[in-house]
């Protein structure tokens, strides 16, 4: 999934409640991948949301978090004869 928040609907309930959105993204890259002759950089994104509580005394607001994070991942076929 290219947009992993699209299409959702986080609606609250109640008052003094609202999201928080905590998104890792992890760096990607995939051999033989190009996008114009030039190696392609690509993202994976892991997505998380979570309902928080306010105090009466507060002012609810949607948070976005996000982590990049240290380890990358690199895709690259192999291939052998079977015979």
């Amino acid at each position: 999934k290219i947009s992993p928040m699209d299409g959702n609907a986080y609606i609250t309930n109640d008052l003094h409640e609202s999201y928080h959105h905590y998104l890792k993204l992890i760096s990607t890259s995939v051999e033989g991948f190009k996008d114009g002759g030039v190696d392609a950089k690509l993202f994976q994104i892991l997505e998380n949301s979570q309902l928080a509580y306010y105090r009466n005394d507060m002012i609810p607001e949607a948070k976005f978090i996000y982590d990049l994070s240290p380890i990358a991942v690199s895709y690259r076929t192999q291939s052998r004869r079977w015979y």
